[in-house]
């Protein structure tokens, strides 16, 4: 059996393959490619918690990476393949070098100019997250495991030393920005035809300031006349795009969008599933009588007693329903209206 010493820095280099961009490679991924080359991470005597560690083989792409875990429903979803253009975005700039556990992958983020080894990982429920840790060994073992790990190959134990007296590297550049940039990006292209819709649409500042015009919009797609009208005169076409929330924090308003539904064509039309009134900064007139100046004794002698409340119910609030209708008052500590939703319950 070939030792894992015996492996040198051109077998090294040949199974990186490139991916770190020409950076130096840190000391405990170069231990881990001789280790792996030499099959002594397949060992009786190999620590379980690296048994189970699986380096990406040069060619070898990682199902995150080439999309392949997406069906036909899937592409066309517009919402989803913005999301895989965040991902792909992140994905071109990081060195792929492990399979995380339950399908994840674990790389170096090696955007231009980044000086540290950043380590991050993105999962299978595309989460991305920003790892911890110092090494690439420490990422994969956890802290109990240290001292087994550092007897068992006194290189990765050097490694492990480093690891617990220094704070994890933090990125130049954060992949959270590049994947949101580019997620925009294709949102705004992928859903031009609606913006396009919406920007059309004339201003309505008399419709902003009313709160009860505004509620009596929800369930409307987003590019519909009303919730077009409010978007443009809040200079907020280009969020049209997004399915999420369009937030209008300087008018004291967000609206949020939702699906229409799960397949099929609904899966691409937005519909206003709510609204949240923030009292003192909304520069209308509340929904149903409310006013900013109201407290909770004024806010229930105008919609009456409200629905009673469950036992682990933290925040003070108050719920009414009127038909599909729900609207629930949020108060501060004393007592008076902090914010104001309304919503349909489906």
């Amino acid at each position: 059996m070939t030792s894992p010493s015996d492996i040198d820095a051109e077998r090294v280099d040949r199974f990186l393959a490139g991916r770190l961009r020409g950076r130096p490679i840190p000391a405990d991924l170069y231990r881990l490619v001789q280790l792996h080359l030499a099959g002594a991470l397949d060992e009786d005597a190999t620590p379980d918690i690296l048994r189970h560690t699986r380096l990406i083989e040069p060619g070898e792409t990682h199902p995150l990476a080439d999309n392949s875990y997406l069906n036909d429903n899937d592409r066309a979803d517009r919402g989803i393949m913005a999301n895989v253009a965040g991902i792909d975005a992140v994905l071109a700039h990081t060195a792929q070098i492990a399979h995380g556990l339950d399908g994840s992958v674990i790389g170096y983020w090696v955007y231009p100019g980044e000086a540290g080894d950043v380590l991050i990982e993105l999962d299978s429920e595309a989460d991305l997250s920003i790892i911890q840790a110092y090494t690439l060994i420490g990422a994969l073992v956890e802290p109990e495991s240290y001292a087994e790990v550092a007897a068992w190959d006194e290189v990765l134990g050097q490694a492990l030393v480093a690891e617990d007296g220094q704070p994890a590297p933090r990125p130049h550049v954060d992949p959270h920005d590049i994947r949101s940039a580019a997620e925009d990006a294709e949102r705004r292209r992928l859903y031009a035809d609606v913006i396009d819709r919406v920007a059309r649409a004339v201003p309505d500042s008399d419709l902003l300031a009313d709160g009860d015009r505004l509620v009596g919009m929800i369930g409307a797609d987003i590019d519909a006349p009303e919730p077009s009208s409010v978007l443009v005169t809040v200079g907020a076409a280009e969020q049209a795009g997004r399915s999420d929330i369009a937030a209008i924090d300087p008018h004291g308003l967000a609206m949020t969008f939702l699906p229409a539904g799960s397949e099929g064509p609904d899966r691409n039309r937005s519909l206003l599933a709510s609204l949240m009134f923030y009292a003192t900064r909304y520069r209308g007139r509340l929904p149903k009588g409310l006013a900013a100046t109201d407290t909770k004794e004024s806010a229930r002698a105008k919609l009456g007693p409200p629905e009673p409340r469950g036992p682990a119910l933290l925040v003070d609030c108050d719920k009414w329903h009127d038909g599909p209708l729900r609207l629930v008052v949020y108060y501060n500590r004393d007592g008076s209206i902090h914010r104001v939703l309304a919503d349909h319950v489906r």
